[in-house]
């Protein structure tokens, strides 16, 4: 599996962020407190075989309840049992190739 694009907003530490990590093998580098666990919790929460995860007022960004957290993860190479339509087949989109320069 190989995750593609990964978008987050209103989710503790981020207010909005757009990350598409262009290699097979990634490192997250920064100080203590710049929300990189915050990124890996949002993608482990999508990943998560749980459908009914609990959220409390800690988890938005700066406590605001009213603006709705938004997680998105898009993977591909995906074994075929998974891409059946009565599993997770109807959930599925395009991904196109894009080079960064």
């Amino acid at each position: 599996m190989t995750i593609y694009r990964v978008q987050v907003s209103n989710f503790r530490g981020i207010k909005s962020t757009d990350w598409q990590p262009n290699a097979k093998f990634v490192c997250l580098i920064g100080p203590g407190d710049c929300t990189k666990s915050t990124l890996l919790d949002a993608i482990e929460l999508c990943l998560s075989p749980r459908w009914n995860v609990p959220f409390d007022d800690n988890d938005f960004h700066r406590g605001q309840t009213a603006d709705p957290i938004e997680i998105t993860v898009t993977v591909g190479g995906l074994p075929d049992e998974l891409l059946l339509e009565h599993k997770f087949g109807l959930e599925q989109r395009g991904v196109t190739s894009v080079k960064v320069v």
